[in-house]
């Protein structure tokens, strides 16, 4: 009987052994089954099981995910007014000329060091609307399309229509910390 005991116990003191090698210092780490007992038992009466109807939680979060939703496609649907009524005002002008980065030539430099045209340094701080992911909320950049070239009176163009949103989605961006999310992907025509 004094055998099968210490079999036990060499059992118990080997699996911990096993389990806590990743990580854990194994001379401090391991306790024996009766101070692990005491230690739970500490823990015990701070701990409160609530019951939760599970489909009422179903139902909330459903609910939730549909007013997300609408106010995501509310926040989409002002977004696309602003753009067509600012495409609407917009006069094309060959002679338009303003200053913008090119997302691919951003942060680069050439052999000399400095910034190469139509890219700048753009500096990425975390931002909480963002989950505190770096970003730059300061500038903006473009992602050129292949089939057009850049500094074209077309490229400028495009890049005029969605200036008359700006306030607009300043706006968003101030009300609401997912909405953020929706217009960081959003292309404008």
């Amino acid at each position: 009987m004094v055998k099968v005991k210490q079999i036990d116990s060499f059992l118990e003191v080997s699996w911990e052994k096993n389990t806590c090698k990743n990580g854990y210092d194994q001379n401090n780490g391991v306790l024996p089954k009766n101070q692990k007992i005491q230690k739970y038992k500490e823990y015990e009466k701070d701990v409160a099981i609530e019951e939760i109807d599970g489909l009422q939680l179903v139902k909330k979060l459903a609910k939730n995910m549909e007013e997300m939703f609408h106010k995501k496609s509310e926040a989409m649907r002002r977004l696309v007014e602003a753009a067509e009524e600012a495409h609407l005002k917009h006069e094309f002008d060959a002679d338009l000329q303003y200053e913008y980065f090119n997302a691919v030539l951003i942060n680069e430099r050439d052999k000399d060091g400095n910034f190469l045209e139509l890219g700048k340094e753009f500096i990425l701080a975390p931002n909480d609307h963002f989950n505190n992911l770096p970003v730059n909320i300061s500038l903006s950049d473009v992602q050129v399309p292949t089939n057009m070239y850049n500094k074209a009176a077309e490229m400028y163009f495009v890049l005029r229509g969605p200036a008359g949103s700006d306030l607009l989605i300043d706006d968003m961006y101030s009300e609401h910390v997912l909405r953020a999310w929706s217009l960081a992907g959003c292309a404008l025509p």
